[in-house]
Parts: C-alpha cells; structure tokens; sequence
C-alpha cells in the first residue's frame, strides 16, 4: 500500500519537533502561530492529520507530540509518491520546452 505524500503544513509540524523534541499540543500552537501565522484551530487539524498518518504521536495526557518520522525517511517516502504518479506532460510539450531552452542556450540562433 503506497502512503500518503507529506504536505507542505505537516513538515512544518515534523520541523518543529525534530528541532525541540518532543513538545505540547500547545507549545506548537504557540510556535506556529508566531511562525505561520496560524490560528489554533489550523495546528490542531494538521497534528491529527500527522497522528492519523503515523508521522507524530501523541504520549501522555498533556498531548505531548513526539514524531516518528526521521527527515531521510520523509524524503524517500516523498519521492516514492512521486514515482509512482504518471508524467502528465505530451510529448509535444515536451518538445517546445526543450526547443525554447535550446534557443535560449544558443543566444537566438538554432544549431
């Protein structure tokens, strides 16, 4: 079974505890809300969301977040998502881009 890519909001999430360690519910609020401009609201949803995906989990009855998830890990599993998505591009757009980088390369003039 192929796992859900990481989004942009839960490596902010992941960022924090593998600085600080493990930390409350509430002090990544307190962290995001000064970084990103979150409202609580926002930061509880992406922790469910990181604890439903096995990336955080939550010990203790203070909802402590420990991640469970090495950087190098979040990589592989990144790209593993991204290889397995087709390429949506034809060929023939394929074939413009690469003749507008070859004109740019050659100042203007087609070898």
């Amino acid at each position: 079974m192929m796992k859900d890519r990481i989004l942009e909001s839960e490596l902010k999430v992941l960022d924090i505890l593998w600085n600080e360690g493990d930390l409350t519910a509430a002090d990544l609020m307190s962290r995001l809300e000064e970084t990103e401009f979150w409202c609580d609201a926002t930061t509880l949803q992406v922790i469910r969301t990181c604890i439903a995906k096995g990336l955080v989990k939550r010990i203790g009855s203070d909802f402590t977040c420990r991640v469970l998830i090495t950087k190098e890990e979040v990589e592989k599993r990144n790209l593993e998502v991204l290889a397995s998505q087709p390429l949506k591009i034809s060929l023939d757009l394929f074939i413009a881009a690469s003749n507008r980088c070859r004109r740019k390369q050659c100042n203007g003039v087609i070898a």
